[in-house]
């Protein structure tokens, strides 16, 4: 379906057994050169058959420089306004004009950028180097913003793999437009970036030029296939191509379709995006809203930004577009900086980190709108550098148990409120709704953690500080946090265990938890005889218990 927005150029997926097809460029809606005025007086004065530099002279002019060809006779001039009609009158001059300053716009950062966290990203230096981008689309367009590292065409009516419909130029700035201070700038902006032709100047291909298109990242070891097309018939040939593309460690992108319900009823999501072995892509607005034509469905993985993208555009241009055409390149150009990121990564163990570190939209995990949520770049915080538990954390927060304080720090140090142990138990453990809410009075409706601390209650994974008191702004303590992982771990309790700690009593509420997960080697002590119950437990020491128990925890 071609969505068209008034002011804004759209291109859209057009679903059929063929493909896709694009929507006519609003070339209104384009970057262009901005005109200043210098206010200095400087003209530039054209002349008929040859320069006459004496007129300037004498009109008061101060002469900066000159053009003399057969075909032009320009001279350059700082001029007293007085001057100006009076030349303009002369036989010999053609015209006088003011010489305007041409000036080619900044360098546009697109809206979606930070809210993916890019700048983070590139701030830690990650760019996309060293990864191979593959473009299945209707090729690539020679652009100063673009550079590619090569290519193919998979269509019958030509060898050249340039656009000749403008989707595929788009696509590619998207995930690499350089960093080079004019147009725009892509999420991975030195990524190698790789044309694959396998639509034609309508926007349309046969399924057997895309598996050949496939077949030829394959042999030529690309590490992401965008594709941003889409129709509602699956094929066996595609089916198997892509799985082996998997296997060869590429992972495959597609753009989950136009042809939303405005509702997000139904299961609306095309093929490619359909198949297990592709990441479906969703499209969202700056209020990391569900853009209204967005796919819907189960097969919806992760969204991104795809309403009102700047992008390259053929004949060195830029325009604007919308759809889940421009929310796939997104996530191709992230996976690049991750990929950098773990260059040895298995698409799987990729997928479980995009998943992972979403920021999760609509309801809480997995929903049939945003899948796990808003992709996000990878992060790495400035406060872990060199702390004991530095790989712990980055595993948990790739995994999506912890987030950080803030977008660069992680707070190793700091405590863990009861609240918010129970957001993170939730998501680690993937605790389901069980229904009859909790006891607690404390916890009142509109309590930004009530969801999860009523799916920790119902899960016997916390229970009250009372009968009816939660207390959820109360800090963890390291006792509380042995019992909640013996019941987590659903640990007999044997008070017979060997018990190294001078500190741990017989007939503590904790005692039996406290032996059990020290005898399993989950928790230690903070010496070789003190446990130190009493202590709050730091999110550095949580981030560590998450990691030794990985094995246990869903999806692991």
């Amino acid at each position: 379906m071609h969505k068209s927005i008034v002011l804004i150029l759209t291109l859209a997926l057009l679903c059929t057994s063929c493909g896709t097809r694009a929507a006519e460029p609003d070339t209104s809606a384009r970057m262009r050169i901005s005109q200043q005025t210098t206010p200095t007086g400087r003209y530039v004065i054209l002349f008929k058959d040859r320069n006459d530099p004496a007129l300037i002279q004498k009109s008061s002019g101060q002469l900066i420089d000159h053009v003399e060809s057969p075909y032009l006779h320009m001279i350059t001039a700082l001029l007293p306004a007085a001057a100006i009609p009076v030349l303009r009158a002369d036989q010999a001059v053609a015209a006088v004009e003011p010489d305007v300053v041409q000036e080619v716009k900044p360098q546009h950062v697109d809206w979606g950028h930070a809210k993916t966290l890019l700048p983070q990203a590139n701030a830690a230096g990650l760019t996309g180097k060293g990864v191979k981008v593959a473009v299945l689309d209707t090729g690539i367009s020679s652009h100063p913003d673009l550079v590619l590292a090569g290519g193919v065409s998979c269509v019958e009516y030509t060898s050249s793999y340039a656009d000749d419909d403008g989707h595929g130029t788009h696509v590619a700035g998207i995930i690499a437009a350089l960093n080079n201070g004019i147009g725009v700038v892509g999420v991975a902006p030195d990524a190698q970036l790789y044309a694959v032709k396998v639509l034609d100047q309508t926007g349309e291909g046969y399924t057997s030029d895309i598996v050949a298109g496939i077949n030829w990242c394959i042999t030529n070891g690309m590490n992401v296939i965008n594709m941003s097309f889409g129709t509602y018939t699956g094929s066996y040939a595609m089916t198997m191509v892509l799985r082996q593309a998997v296997e060869n460690g590429i992972l495959c992108v597609a753009a989950g379709g136009n042809e939303g319900d405005p509702e997000g009823a139904g299961e609306t999501v095309n093929y490619p995006g359909r198949y297990e072995s592709v990441i479906a892509v969703a499209a969202t607005d700056a209020y990391n809203r569900r853009a209204p034509f967005s796919a819907s469905g189960s097969k919806i993985e992760l969204s991104a930004p795809g309403v009102n993208v700047l992008s390259t555009y053929p004949g060195n241009d830029y325009a604007y577009m919308d759809g889940t055409s421009m929310a796939a390149p997104y996530v191709s150009g992230i996976i690049a900086l991750w990929k950098e990121r773990y260059p040895d990564a298995t698409p799987a163990r990729l997928r479980q980190i995009l998943q992972g570190t979403a920021l999760d939209l609509g309801a809480v995990g997995r929903d049939p709108y945003y899948g796990y949520g808003l992709v996000q770049s990878p992060v790495l915080f400035r406060d872990i550098a060199g702390h004991w538990a530095e790989p712990e954390i980055q595993s948990a927060y790739e995994h999506g148990w912890l987030r950080g304080t803030s977008l660069t720090t992680f707070t190793p140090n700091g405590s863990l409120t009861r609240a918010q142990a129970a957001v993170i138990l939730s998501r680690a453990l993937a605790l389901p709704r069980l229904g009859g809410g909790s006891p607690f009075a404390d916890i009142p409706a509109g309590h930004w953690a009530r969801d999860e601390i009523e799916r920790a209650y119902q899960n016997g994974v916390m229970q009250g500080l009372g009968p009816i008191t939660f207390a959820p702004n109360a800090p963890v303590t390291r006792a509380q946090m042995a019992v909640m992982l013996s019941r987590i771990l659903k640990l007999p309790a044997d008070e017979t265990l060997p018990n190294p700690y001078t500190d741990v009593f017989p007939g503590h509420w904790s005692y039996a938890a406290v032996l059990a997960v020290s005898a399993q080697n989950i928790f230690t002590g903070m010496t070789a005889t003190t446990f130190a119950g009493g202590d709050v437990l730091t999110r550095a020491q949580c981030a560590t218990l998450l990691n030794r128990i990985a094995d246990r925890l869903p999806a692991n």
